[in-house]
């Protein structure tokens, strides 16, 4: 019993310490792991199916607004870059005519 712990915690922990994984992230992935529909005897198949849905789409969610502000930011980085590029290369050979 001793070694499953071990591995659990080497193969499926240690990886997500390497991605820098935050602990709500951590326990969405464990609720969906948890919240399997397929185990055998359930008497709420359904209601553990609409569960586990529902942490799929907040973790999916969670991710989205996560990249949605990565990318504005990285959109305001490239408008600055771009204005002031087209500001120094003016300034440089003067203005087109």
């Amino acid at each position: 019993m001793k070694n499953i712990g071990a591995r659990i915690m080497n193969e499926l922990v240690e990886p997500y310490k390497e991605i820098e994984i935050d602990d709500t992230e951590f326990a969405c992935l464990k609720a969906i792991v948890f919240l399997d529909p397929n185990v055998p005897g359930l008497n709420n198949v359904e209601e553990i199916r609409k569960l586990r849905h529902k942490v799929q789409v907040n973790i999916y969610m969670r991710s989205y607004v996560f990249w949605q502000f990565l990318m504005d930011c990285f959109r305001l980085i490239l408008r600055t870059t771009w204005a002031t590029g087209s500001t120094t290369s003016e300034a440089v050979s003067g203005p087109s005519s």
